[in-house]
């Protein structure tokens, strides 16, 4: 978990003037480092698809 604290840092995602970023945003992001940040733009991946599953069921209800 620290070290994707560090990479966050990298990024520099705290750095905007809004603090956090959509999942979609930080999906644009370069990614570096193969082991730790592939399985976390995996895992962001699957992020967006659930969320946009979700907006998709929401409007159909």
């Amino acid at each position: 978990m620290e070290y994707i604290a560090v990479a966050l840092r990298t990024w520099r995602i705290c750095k905007t003037p809004r603090s956090l970023k959509t999942v979609e945003e930080i999906l644009q992001l370069p990614f570096y480092y193969p082991v730790a940040e592939e399985g976390l733009r995996t895992a962001l991946h699957d992020a967006q698809g659930k969320i946009e599953d979700a907006i998709i069921e929401l409007a159909a209800a």
